[in-house]
């Protein structure tokens, strides 16, 4: 293409600007996606972080019949190497777990979920409350 005319070289500015415009537009439907994804996967391994426990809290239930009292806590060669990397404040209580997460992964401060546990016909379920997901059981 021969470019002696300066109106038919390169491209208009409306051309630039509604490329402009369409990024704009995809970044604002793909960053809060991303961002739902990331919490929904950091809770899904904050969810099997707790498995040590849930195993500790159903032994102490097993021998005192009740969750009252069951406080354990996991040693640390029982805790997954995720642990570490995640670094949640994990608590428990008469049988409850908390998880408070570490805020600098992209989840916030009052994220906290909690695991509770209940006997249904000689089996233990485990409630989840709070984070990144509504109300479900654990089997």
């Amino acid at each position: 293409m021969d470019c002696h005319d300066l109106r038919q070289c390169g491209f208009a500015i409306v051309e630039l600007m509604m490329t402009v415009a369409i990024v704009a537009i995809l970044a604002a439907i793909v960053i809060p996606s991303y961002r739902t994804y990331q919490r929904q996967n950091y809770y899904t391994q904050m969810i099997k972080l707790t498995l040590p426990y849930r195993q500790n809290i159903e032994n102490c239930e097993k021998k005192l019949t009740t969750f009252v009292g069951c406080n354990d806590e996991v040693s640390p060669n029982q805790a997954p190497a995720s642990q570490k990397t995640l670094r949640p404040v994990i608590e428990v209580k008469n049988g409850v777990i908390t998880v408070k997460p570490n805020t600098t992964l992209g989840v916030y401060e009052n994220d906290i979920y909690t695991l509770t546990p209940s006997v249904d016909a000689q089996q233990i379920r485990w409630k989840i409350e709070g984070g990144a997901y509504g109300p479900h059981t654990l089997p």
